[in-house]
């Protein structure tokens, strides 16, 4: 209620600037004040209602057509942009490397080497990293985590501070580690498209490997020391664990050990191919969302 009342004072004291604004008064117009009060109304929806997030943003974009801010002509062009197919076609790869299999071996066999909650939070900011360079944006990589954690979580019993720990670092990682790759967040895309039309080189996969891949090693696997330090106890790091592929593919119902299922290696051939193909992007001018 408290969160309502902010949102909505903050709100109408913008509405009640830009009616009684006087010309050249700098105050903000109609349209700002009313873009800026659905956007509050749409963060309190976010984060203090069981609303869906869909749903919710959905409604505030019908608020701004209907209140003439946004023209429905513009609302329905945006849909057509390659940012936007490009996030739909991560969700869609996550998707498909997740039901296929895929990502959960993939993960099993990597963390068969922890030996501890240390060892097993690097191996895990490791898998996390290389995603980026397989699932354009952020939303799509989580959503590629979740079964992994899931997974994890259920293999880990009684472990309840590492678990909580692990789920932290895993969106923490998803973050920090977009930036070593072009396709590693939807902004990098628009970044890019800006700096060509304002007339500069722009990047390449390639050139933005090159400066942003130090970066995202170097940042996450900081954060998973200082997620270890605060969120986990001396005796939780010291205390050895052990996981195995066969017993990760219990805790998911999934088998992760013997040879790739027909899923599978379609799956990891088409993320092949679609890898190589954004890393030769200079070679053949197809748009990464193509």
């Amino acid at each position: 209620a408290v969160a309502l009342g902010l949102v909505l004072t903050a709100g109408g004291a913008m509405l009640l600037a830009a009616l009684t604004r006087s010309p050249g008064s700098g105050a903000p117009t109609l349209p700002i004040a009313v873009t800026l009060a659905v956007f509050l109304l749409a963060v309190w929806a976010w984060t203090s209602t069981r609303l869906d997030d869909t749903l919710v943003a959905f409604l505030a974009a019908i608020a701004l057509i209907v209140t003439g801010v946004l023209p429905a002509r513009d609302f329905f062009a945006s849909l057509g942009d390659e940012t936007i197919w490009l996030l739909i076609g991560a969700f869609v790869i996550a998707s498909a490397v997740a039901t296929s299999g895929l990502a959960l071996r993939g993960a099993a066999h990597l963390l068969r080497f922890a030996r501890g909650p240390r060892s097993l939070f690097h191996l895990m900011t490791v898998a996390l990293t290389l995603t980026a360079f397989a699932v354009p944006a952020t939303s799509g990589r989580a959503a590629l985590a979740v079964p992994v954690h899931t997974a994890v979580a259920t293999a880990l019993p009684g472990r309840d501070r590492v678990i909580r720990a692990l789920a932290l670092l895993m969106p923490t990682v998803v973050l920090l580690s977009a930036v070593g790759s072009l396709l590693g967040a939807g902004a990098h895309i628009v970044t890019d498209q800006l700096l060509r039309a304002a007339g500069e080189e722009g990047f390449t996969f390639s050139s933005w490997l090159w400066l942003g891949l130090p970066l995202a090693v170097v940042s996450s696997h900081l954060a998973c020391e200082i997620i270890l330090w605060r969120f986990t106890r001396s005796e939780d790091r010291t205390t050895r664990l052990r996981l195995s592929t066969a017993e990760i593919g219990r805790s998911a119902s999934t088998a992760v050990t013997g040879p790739l299922s027909t899923l599978e290696r379609r799956a990891a051939l088409l993320l092949g191919a679609v890898i190589l193909l954004w890393a030769t992007e200079p070679l053949h001018h197809l748009s990464p969302a193509l």
